[in-house]
């Protein structure tokens, strides 16, 4: 009775947990805004703001709008757009930012500082698959690692159209927001990794332990647990065979 009820609480939790893998599929627009939208629009906001003529172009063409559904349209193509080149500015961070961080933590011998991301991406893939809040866990700290890495490349993209445009103040702010953006994201990535390792190996030394817990508390096959079937009982007739011999023996 003990042993079915194992199975059965074993299947239970299997089962749960399973189902809480499908939540993983839900915040992953919210972590797309995070990652792209956010960059973007700040890269929108700054040009119009420090550049006179891309402000003046910008709000003449939308107020030149009269029916209410085309600026509908206009912000929904608008949002698209910026989330277009949230993911060009993800692809250009990597080359402009990451691979001269690589170098710079070459150079310190850091090895702290993972130089591909292909180190931890095996680690990523098992948590998300073993432990659904510790995969939104994980997928919400990548997602600001590259959101720090893309802010990073707009504060040198607005210092730029800064310089062009003659802007003392947004020269004097995009200089200081843009060496403290790549002091975030160099420790924000060495952080991201030793945190990812780390939920990693603790998941799998769980794993390994309750794998032994289970084996030590009933000898039932792997397979029979996993498909929600229980051992077959062992038959009376052993059992009461044996008390017959015994009886037999002591009689004599």
């Amino acid at each position: 009775m003990q042993t079915v009820t194992f199975v059965g609480e074993y299947c239970e939790r299997q089962t749960v947990k399973n189902s809480e893998s499908l939540i993983q599929l839900i915040p992953d627009i919210f972590y797309d805004a995070l990652a792209y939208f956010l960059p973007a629009s700040l890269l929108f906001i700054g040009v119009v703001t420090v550049s006179s003529p891309a402000r003046d172009f910008t709000v003449s063409s939308y107020l030149s709008l009269s029916d209410t559904f085309d600026k509908l349209i206009v912000v929904v193509l608008g949002l698209g757009v910026l989330y277009t080149l949230g993911q060009f500015l993800t692809f250009v961070s990597y080359e402009i930012i990451h691979r001269p961080m690589r170098a710079f933590a070459s150079w310190r011998k850091d090895r702290r500082y993972p130089p591909s991301d292909q180190m931890w991406t095996p680690d990523y893939t098992y948590i998300r698959h073993t432990d659904a809040a510790l995969g939104l866990e994980v997928t919400k700290r990548y997602a600001r690692t590259i959101l720090t890495r893309n802010n990073a490349l707009v504060s040198l993209l607005i210092l730029v159209i800064s310089i062009i445009s003659n802007q003392d103040i947004a020269i004097i702010v995009s200089a200081i927001l843009f060496p403290l953006l790549l002091y975030e994201t160099y420790g924000r990535r060495v952080f991201f990794y030793q945190f990812i390792v780390s939920v990693a190996n603790e998941l799998r030394g769980a794993s390994s332990s309750t794998q032994l817990s289970d084996m030590t508390r009933g000898s039932i096959p792997h397979t029979l647990v996993s498909e929600g079937k229980h051992p077959a009982p062992r038959s009376k007739s052993r059992t009461s065979g044996r008390s017959k011999v015994k009886k037999a023996g002591k009689s004599k």
